[in-house]
C-alpha cells in the first residue's frame, strides 16, 4: 500500500492537500513542492452572514466526533469533576457514537456524573451547527494526528471557542491564543485547566469568538475555497 501511495503521489500532476500537514507527508512521500497546492475541506452547508454562536448563561461543554479513545473523549469526561469544582452548574453535551459508547457511559455513572454529562448520539450537520451556536466552548482533545479537524472547521465557522491539542492540520484553524487554546498534550489535567481558564474569562471567549469566525470567513468559507479550486482547474486546463 505505501509504494502505491508513493507511485500515485509521484505521477500526479496536481495534489490537493486539504491542511499543511497534509502537504507535508505528500513531500515526504515524493512529492514536488511545485504540485501540491493548499486547499482546506470548507462545512456542508452554506457560508454563514454573521457570527451567530450565543453563548448559554450556564457553562455548556461541547464535544462532536467519534466516540473513541483516539479522540480523547475520555479525558474530557474524565476532566469533568475538576471543572465541577470551579463550575458547579456546567454540563457536558457529547454528539457521536463508537468504541466508547458503553465504558464512557459506566464512567460517568461511576464519577456520579448523571445530571451533568448529556450522551447526544449522532448528529446531523444541522444539529451539529445548532450545538456549537449554543455552547459556551467546543473541546476537540484529540490523541490522534488529522489532516484537517472539520468539527473544528465548523465550530469556527459560527463563532464557537475552541479548546483543542497540536494534532496535524488543527494547527492551521487556531491560533493559540488567537484563535482559541492550544493545549500541548491530550490529558485531564491540561483539558481541565484550559477549560476553567476559559470560562473564567467570558471577554476572553468573546475574542476567541470573533477572531475564529474572522478567520474562517478569510480561510476556509465556501466562498474562498470554491474560488481558490476555480483556480485550480483553470491553471490545469492551461496547461
Amino acid at each position: 500500500r505505501g509504494a502505491l501511495l508513493k507511485w500515485a503521489v509521484k505521477k500526479s500532476n496536481m495534489l490537493v492537500a486539504n491542511s499543511s500537514a497534509t502537504r507535508e507527508r505528500l513531500l515526504e512521500l515524493g512529492a514536488e513542492s511545485s504540485k501540491v497546492i493548499h486547499i482546506p475541506a470548507t462545512p456542508n452547508y452554506p457560508d454563514p452572514d454573521r457570527k451567530t454562536h450565543t453563548p448559554p448563561s450556564r457553562p455548556r461543554i461541547f464535544f462532536a466526533g467519534r466516540v473513541i479513545e483516539e479522540k480523547g473523549v475520555d479525558l474530557l469526561v474524565e476532566a469533568m469533576p475538576e471543572i465541577l469544582k470551579s463550575f458547579p452548574e456546567a454540563q457536558l453535551r457529547i454528539a457521536g457514537s463508537g468504541a466508547l459508547d458503553e465504558p464512557l457511559h459506566s464512567r460517568v455513572s461511576e464519577l456520579g456524573l448523571e445530571e451533568v454529562v448529556t450522551f447526544l448520539g449522532w448528529q446531523n450537520s444541522s444539529d451539529l451547527r445548532n450545538e456549537m451556536q449554543s455552547a459556551t466552548i467546543l473541546v476537540a482533545p484529540s490523541r490522534m494526528i488529522v489532516g484537517q479537524n472539520l468539527v473544528v472547521t465548523e465550530a469556527l465557522s459560527v463563532g464557537c471557542p475552541v479548546i483543542t491539542t497540536p494534532r496535524g492540520g488543527v494547527l492551521d484553524l487556531i491560533k493559540d491564543k488567537q484563535t482559541g487554546i492550544i493545549i500541548r498534550e491530550p490529558e485531564t489535567d491540561a483539558i481541565a485547566e484550559a477549560v476553567i481558564h476559559c470560562l473564567s474569562q467570558p471577554d476572553l471567549l468573546e475574542q476567541y469568538s470573533i477572531n475564529g469566525y474572522r478567520h474562517f470567513q478569510e480561510n476556509f468559507s465556501r466562498k474562498e475555497i470554491t474560488q481558490r479550486t476555480l483556480r485550480l482547474y483553470k491553471s490545469l486546463k492551461k496547461d
